[in-house]
């Protein structure tokens, strides 16, 4: 079972971003060699095919950061709600955020959370303005912790 911090919560949602962007500019940076190319080789086809393939990886690429967008928007953004919950659970315990870990990356109802060396179940109420937690146990002792 994995378990995530807060530090890795919020890097994690920015490096994906960050690499699919990076992916369109090398892409984009790829198709304007490949179409100067093809004008300063008289019109030779290897180029205007390596443009037209790098066109079309540009357009996948954008039209998953689009899907992406749209998808984290009809979850709520319930990325985004997870580090307030965490927050909170550390003010209520009296401990860091540092020693919080919870094993998804989205708030839910019955995910786990660790708080120290005790385990946790998260019980939501139906807004998800509240919550209770409930001790708990793992029947696995193989826990990853991502920083």
């Amino acid at each position: 079972m994995d378990f995530y911090s807060l530090d890795y919560i919020q890097n994690q949602e920015s490096f994906n971003s960050t690499l699919i962007m990076g992916s369109i500019v090398v892409s984009i940076i790829l198709l304007i060699w490949a179409v100067i190319f093809y004008f300063r080789h008289n019109y030779d086809i290897k180029y205007r095919d390596f443009a037209i393939i790098f066109g079309l990886f540009i357009s996948i690429q954008v039209f998953r950061q689009v899907e992406n967008y749209n998808q984290s928007r009809q979850q709520g953004n319930k990325t985004s709600q997870m580090a307030p919950f965490i927050k909170s659970v550390a003010r209520e315990n009296n401990v860091k955020t540092k020693n919080v870990y919870v094993n998804s990356s989205q708030l839910a109802d019955g995910i786990i959370v660790k708080i120290k060396d005790r385990f946790y179940r998260v019980t939501l109420s139906s807004d998800a303005a509240s919550y209770s937690l409930v001790r708990t146990h793992l029947v696995s002792e193989q826990v990853k912790y991502h920083d």
